[in-house]
């Protein structure tokens, strides 16, 4: 007898989780996956003291702010403004 496929019920994931209140959040979101780290805020790629996404084996890791993919260089120069800002 073949395998039945598990329906998914969606009403389950928005009312009983509240899945659609988690992806609209404010609040910063650090989700782990088996091969990496990923920060989000309002489920957008953002972390500003590292790397967005990280992977384990630190190969590939990427910078984004706001959802936007950032360049090493282009991370520096967010960093350095960062912190000048800071010491003003």
């Amino acid at each position: 007898m073949p395998a039945r496929k598990k329906e998914i019920n969606k009403d389950f994931y928005i009312k009983e989780i509240g899945v659609l209140n988690w992806l609209k959040s404010n609040e910063p979101q650090k989700i782990r996956f088996n091969d990496r780290i990923e920060y989000k805020v309002n489920n957008k790629l953002h972390r500003e003291d590292g790397p967005a996404i990280e992977y384990f084996d630190g190969v590939g890791n990427q910078f984004c702010i706001e959802g936007n993919k950032l360049s090493d260089d282009e991370w520096q120069n967010f960093r350095r403004t960062k912190l000048i800002d800071q010491m003003l």
